[in-house]
């Protein structure tokens, strides 16, 4: 079967180019199957394990954790904690890190954090009195790795970036990043925001010497409303709880007015989750595995190079301003000269029926570095192809008749 006849939404409306992964990508039919399926057959909480029904749906939540732990590699499945999202999981580690972090510590980052990354250390910082500092960018925008080793000390905390900016793309070098980091203090936190990379190259925590990682399941082909924190089984002991409430304790003592918690991963997962979002993320798993990340990786390289010769054969940057084609990753940047991104976004979409992303991206510190403030963002994914492209290319050399739209 065709990959894009597995995509609903591109059966259903066969005209559109959705060029909006980096926001969200669709959704394929086995995984929409896969939720529906749980919610008519069974549908019971995981809680429940004296009925069969409820042992059931606790296996199936378990399969997708050990699916998780192999797809990033980590060392055991307990070590994967489900989440609402990549925010609610960068917020758990940032916030459970609080007792642990003291004045004058540096806590590291770039200025092209997406907010999930950024605020939730602002706000730290602000509660610790550490030192929230911002690592220097290339040209490219990765992390200038060479100038760390004089950058960081004893002194730093924490250490938390993209993988891959939701802006500019690009693979930051995780491993020498986190080597360095350890080096300068064997104490310091390396923490990752892979939201950005989960659907797109292998993703291995173990090689690289991860502290924490995050993603979302719903930017790998996945449900809303799931997501996954990993992080080393003795540093997860350390967190403390973002939510409390049931699930996440063995027992409650009136008179010393305390609780003994749950083993992980269940003491940071209070509540009932999104259980069948969680089902749904392991027929994700299933397709991207089947897929394999060799491929992907090359489909969406060739797409990438095909627009950049496309971007130079029609001279594009007469009239647009292209800012990272030079760039590793699936995600193309780009402004009009004489309009603004949301005007652009609105003409590819009311005349060509393309689907980008216009604004901020989230990333409000991006202006930082491209000294401007709002771009038009177009991401791939594995259902696209060059007909895509050539339709974007289409109408960005008729950028100039955007107005007639209004």
């Amino acid at each position: 079967m065709k990959i894009r006849n597995q995509f609903p939404l591109l059966k259903t409306d066969p005209k559109l180019v959705y060029l909006d992964s980096g926001a969200t990508a669709l959704k394929p039919q086995m995984v929409i199957d896969a939720e529906q399926q749980f919610l008519m057959k069974n549908g019971t909480s995981p809680h429940s394990l004296t009925h069969r029904h409820g042992y059931a749906t606790n296996e199936l939540v378990e399969g997708t954790r050990k699916a998780a732990a192999s797809l990033i590699n980590a060392s055991q499945a307990d070590e994967i904690v489900f989440t609402s999202g990549t925010t609610a999981a960068l917020n758990q580690v940032a916030f459970g890190l609080v007792n642990q972090i003291q004045p004058g510590d540096e806590i590291w980052l770039t200025t092209l954090e997406h907010g999930s990354n950024l605020l939730p250390w602002i706000e730290v910082a602000k509660q610790t009195k550490a030192d929230l500092k911002f690592l220097p960018l290339t040209k490219t925008g990765l992390i200038d790795v060479s100038a760390l080793p004089k950058l960081l000390s004893k002194k730093t905390k924490i250490v938390t970036f993209a993988h891959s900016s939701n802006t500019l793309g690009g693979f930051n070098d995780v491993a020498k990043i986190t080597k360095i980091t350890h080096q300068a203090n064997s104490q310091s936190l390396v923490i990752l925001d892979a939201a950005q990379t989960i659907a797109h190259i292998p993703i291995d925590v173990q090689k690289w010497d991860l502290d924490f990682l995050a993603f979302s399941g719903h930017k790998m082909y996945g449900p809303f409303g799931i997501g996954v924190l990993w992080g080393r089984l003795d540093l997860l002991k350390t967190l403390t709880p973002l939510m409390f409430g049931g699930g996440m304790n063995i027992s409650i003592d009136p008179e010393t007015k305390s609780y003994v918690p749950m083993p992980l991963p269940a003491r940071l997962e209070a509540g009932t989750g999104n259980i069948s979002a969680i089902i749904g993320l392991k027929a994700a798993i299933q397709f991207l595995e089947k897929i394999g990340f060799v491929e992907i990786q090359k489909h969406e390289k060739a797409l990438k190079d095909y627009f950049a010769q496309q971007v130079k054969l029609h001279n594009l940057t007469k009239e647009v301003d292209f800012y990272n084609l030079e760039t590793e990753g699936p995600l193309i940047l780009f402004n009009a000269k004489k309009w603004q991104a949301q005007d652009v976004a609105t003409f590819l979409d009311v005349r060509y029926n393309i689907a980008v992303r216009d604004g901020e991206h989230c990333a409000r510190l991006t202006n930082r570095y491209l000294g401007i403030n709002t771009t038009v963002r177009a991401s791939l994914g594995i259902y696209n192809n060059f007909a895509d492209l050539d339709r974007l290319v289409e109408a960005l050399k008729n950028i100039d008749k955007a107005l007639e739209i209004f």
